[in-house]
């Protein structure tokens, strides 16, 4: 009984298919003695194998790595113990690109917003932002607004798992300080100064006047000091500052 892969050679005779051979010997007897050959043929096998991978990965098949655009042969063995020869055709995707970049202003004020987006286009099946914490929970399109100051990048992963993450873009929230101490002087009889602390990255200041009791009058400047005129002798007057982000007065400190 024999087992062999592809094929057996017995006394001269070669064979590829398993089966049960006689050959005929004369012994020392000068007899005829038949012998009986049970064989058994096992196959080797020839095996295709297709892979593709993104850019920067590789693929290991039988010990050996590849990483480059290609045919590779490797011989294994099979479970019936014969050759396995397989040609991997391997194809290395192209590098993905992915730019992030700020829709209009980087830089805002408190209850305003940045608005993040996808330069350009890629292939991509899915989009995730990050700040510096890591993924943010929802933050999955080609844009995101958002409202806090930080870095934020953009990974998106294409439709064969490939995936790319953009370079950091920043945003900056910002928040104004009260402008105090205040302080009213010099005081004259029918004028007074009115005097503040400067604070960073106000654009102007929104000062209020008024004699106690009476309206308020509003007035925008982008100095630290008022000088109200016209005032009446014996009069209390009132007044107060605060600083503000933008021209428009939409974020203001308390």
């Amino acid at each position: 009984t024999e087992t062999a892969c592809d094929s057996y050679d017995w006394n001269g005779q070669t064979y590829t298919t398993s089966g049960s051979y006689d050959q005929v010997f004369t012994n020392e007897s000068g007899c005829d003695s038949t012998h009986t050959l049970v064989l058994t043929i096992n196959g080797s096998q020839s095996v295709t194998n297709d892979q593709t991978i993104c850019d920067g990965e590789t693929y290991t098949i039988n010990g050996n790595t590849y990483s480059e655009t290609g045919t590779y042969v490797d011989v294994l063995t099979a479970s019936n113990g014969c050759d396995s020869t397989v040609t991997t055709n391997l194809l290395v995707l192209p590098p993905l690109s992915v730019t992030a970049q700020v829709i209009g202003n980087s830089t805002v004020c408190l209850g305003q917003s940045v608005l993040l987006s996808l330069q350009g286009w890629v292939p991509a099946t899915s989009y995730q932002w990050s700040d510096d914490s890591g993924p943010i929970s929802g933050a999955t399109s080609s844009t995101y607004s958002t409202t806090e100051s930080g870095s934020y990048t953009l990974t998106i992963t294409t439709s064969n798992g490939c995936t790319a993450t953009s370079n950091a873009v920043t945003a900056t929230i910002i928040t104004v300080d009260v402008p105090t101490p205040i302080s009213t002087s010099p005081i004259g009889l029918d004028r007074a100064a009115l005097n503040w602390t400067p604070v960073a990255d106000a654009n102007h200041y929104e000062v209020r006047f008024r004699a106690v009791g009476g309206t308020w009058q509003i007035y925008n400047t982008q100095g630290v000091s008022m000088t109200r005129y016209g005032l009446t002798s014996s009069t209390d007057y009132e007044w107060a500052v605060r600083s503000a982000c933008s021209w428009n007065s939409s974020s203001v400190s308390a």
